[in-house]
């Protein structure tokens, strides 16, 4: 009997862990599977990249086909820039969970929202990539919205394998916030009230658990909001982050003077495009070039407006919001190492009259990598491609192929 018919034969959580069944299932192989049931979805590519890095690729195409064969994933190869996504089976989600964990239920993933969850994927794995410890939007959503003693009771048990700690009489970890249910009110970890938004609590998309134990909420932002929902998020984030002890201002004192004011997070770290980042933090020179008024963003009139908060922000040099360890922090959207998701989040920013099939982009970025190689500070892809003519030039200089 071929291995390839052994595995079609010996399926479902067990698979690759007996003789006889055509395979034999290694620790990294049960990691792509714990993280592909967490996150709900990974590319060959991310596998690759993250989980196997040791491995040819064509290898690690193997192992993913291997465990299709046994009925632990399926696969999506609709999505011409994505590659081959995989997401687990039940039989995979079973391999790797306690028989009653929420996580074994699960939809299929949805193309709509592909690009998204697979930019939260990356980010996830690169922290896992560094022992860092987190806890998904999924396991969010399924652990925390319980409300009945036993659900609680389970919320907790999972916080704490996690490494996530309460804080107790000052000491670092979560202070939780707190929701009225028919049960009584219960405390809340992992969603974030937002009384001034269009619905009442945020879940972030994904939470990085740090050494102290405490919790740091991470957004992936693709396009900008609506400003005012917008800044009602971030107005949420700031009650919910960590403060500092009330200084009146105008008064002249540190933060380390005055000391901070544990809360439910540590932080929040917005990982985002440019439009995005430019209403978080303004402009370089402080001028919106559209409106040609001052703009400085969002964050700092938010956090200067609060005597326990407005500390943070009030020197020039914190106001490119990339202190990691403040209350909030940014940093740039960068897939330039994946060509299928920097192709598919270009598309998503660009205009519609300046998209184009995978082909032609590669065309384009080969030009822009050309005419930009010797800049300091080379311009954005996006905003390079913009420029008046550009477009008709590269149209020109590489050949429509639609």
């Amino acid at each position: 009997m071929g291995e390839r018919l052994r595995r079609q034969r010996n399926q479902g959580s067990e698979a690759g862990k007996k003789v006889g069944d055509g395979w034999v299932r290694t620790p990294a192989d049960d990691l792509f599977l714990e993280m592909s049931t967490r996150l709900g979805v990974i590319t060959v590519s991310q596998a690759h990249r993250y989980i196997y890095p040791t491995l040819k690729p064509e290898t690690v195409r193997k192992r993913i086909s291997m465990m299709e064969q046994a009925g632990l994933v399926k696969k999506i190869d609709t999505l011409a820039w994505a590659g081959v996504v995989v997401y687990p089976t039940v039989a995979g989600r079973r391999a790797v969970l306690d028989e009653d964990s929420p996580l074994l239920a699960m939809e299929p993933p949805s193309e709509s929202t592909m690009l998204h969850r697979l930019l939260v994927t990356e980010e996830a794995l690169k922290l896992v990539a560094q022992n860092v410890e987190i806890i998904t939007e999924r396991e969010a959503r399924l652990y925390e919205m319980g409300m009945t003693p036993e659900k609680i009771e389970d919320r907790d048990v999972f916080l704490a394998s996690k490494g996530v700690r309460r804080s107790v009489d000052g000491s670092r970890g979560v202070v939780p916030t707190h929701q009225s249910t028919e049960h009584g009110t219960v405390d809340r970890y992992l969603i974030v009230p937002t009384p001034g938004a269009e619905s009442q609590y945020r879940i972030p998309d994904l939470f990085e658990v740090t050494a102290h134990g405490e919790l740091r909420a991470i957004e992936i932002e693709i396009t900008p909001k609506r400003p005012a929902r917008f800044r009602a998020i971030l107005a949420a984030y700031r009650e919910a982050c960590v403060g500092h002890n009330p200084v009146p201002h105008g008064v002249k004192k540190t933060l380390k003077e005055t000391g901070p004011i544990l809360r439910q997070l540590a932080g929040v770290r917005w990982i985002a495009t440019d439009p995005v980042m430019a209403m978080l933090r303004g402009y370089p020179d402080g001028i919106n070039p559209f409106s040609g008024k001052e703009d400085i963003g969002m964050v700092r009139p938010l956090w200067n407006s609060q005597i326990d908060t407005h500390l943070f922000f009030s020197h020039p040099s914190t106001w490119n919001l990339d202190r990691k360890a403040y209350p909030l922090s940014t940093a740039p959207l960068d897939v330039s190492h994946d060509p299928g998701l920097e192709y598919a989040l270009h598309q998503a920013v660009l205009p519609a009259n300046f998209r184009s099939t995978i082909r032609e982009w590669r065309k384009w970025r080969k030009i822009w990598q050309q005419e930009t190689a010797n800049d300091t500070n080379p311009t954005d892809f996006t905003q390079w491609l913009r420029a008046p003519g550009t477009l008709a030039r590269v149209q020109q200089m590489g050949g429509r192929t639609s």
